[in-house]
């Protein structure tokens, strides 16, 4: 059974649903320069962590996952369904945050604006499946998985172009959604890639996705991911969102990938 972390920020009833992990060691995951070989060593897990908010009477889980059937699962434990969630909130095209979009038949989408224009651009879009193809991560696995990963990357941009328009809320800069849910741009892992920020009442709760992979980051940001696309734009993300810690003081961060349940407290 996949594991579930129910927490709360603010009014807002909040769980973590895990739809899968692995064990790996930092230098597998992270491009290390000058960095003693005991950190390279280091054993970290890896998580797939996805967030489900209750805001009123309202469910919406930020990103879809895989599609693999186990937040479904988890869902289930909640005694909730896949009909009862009524938005999906999106943070970037990657397959394991919109894989499993139509495992939610009554969603509506929610978007930054910039993001739809990015994947409804056929300039853009192309940009997007050739700077995700030049990872480190997808250049090291065997060619026909490159390019099925790429296709499956296209077939999601071709999917969302056919969506009825009422099926999506587009949310233009420094919109308030539902009163406590705000995007922002986090360039780097992928130029389609945002953050969520969640406040309700005294407390805040930072969604980097997949800005921040380890808190390793957050103390020293030449440590980029070996999945981000551009590693100097991702440092700048990190750096802004640490010094957000450090002038909040009393914000959370959650990453979607790192160790369950996600969960990165700055005090």
């Amino acid at each position: 059974m996949h594991r579930i972390h129910s927490f709360s920020i603010g009014e807002i009833q909040a769980h973590v649903l895990e739809e899968n992990s692995f064990q790996s060691t930092v230098g597998k995951e992270f491009i290390l320069t000058d960095h003693p070989q005991h950190i390279a060593e280091q054993a970290i897990e890896v998580g797939f962590n996805y967030l489900l908010l209750k805001v009123n009477k309202q469910w919406l889980i930020i990103d879809s996952g895989r599609g693999n059937g186990n937040l479904i699962q988890s869902l289930k434990t909640l005694e909730l369904t896949p009909n009862d969630i009524d938005y999906v909130l999106l943070t970037h095209s990657d397959g394991d945050h919109i894989g499993g979009l139509s495992a939610f038949p009554n969603a509506t989408l929610v978007l930054p604006e910039e993001m739809h224009k990015l994947w409804c651009t056929p300039s853009s879009s192309e940009a997007l499946l050739d700077e995700f193809s030049a990872t480190p991560f997808v250049q090291l696995l065997p060619n026909e998985k490159q390019i099925a990963m790429r296709n499956g990357k296209q077939g999601f941009f071709s999917f969302y172009k056919e969506l009825d328009d009422a099926k999506i809320k587009l949310l233009k800069d420094n919109t308030t959604f539902l009163d406590v849910i705000k995007f922002f741009p986090a360039k780097g892992h992928r130029r389609d890639h945002f953050g969520i920020i969640i406040q309700s009442g005294n407390e805040t709760l930072i969604h980097c996705s997949d800005a921040i992979r380890d808190p390793l980051q957050l103390n020293d940001i030449a440590i980029v991911s070996k999945y981000d696309s551009d590693p100097e734009e991702c440092k700048k993300t990190v750096k802004a969102i640490a010094n957000r810690l450090n002038d909040e003081g009393s914000e959370t961060l959650f990453c979607t990938h790192y160790r369950f349940p996600g969960i990165i407290a700055s005090n």
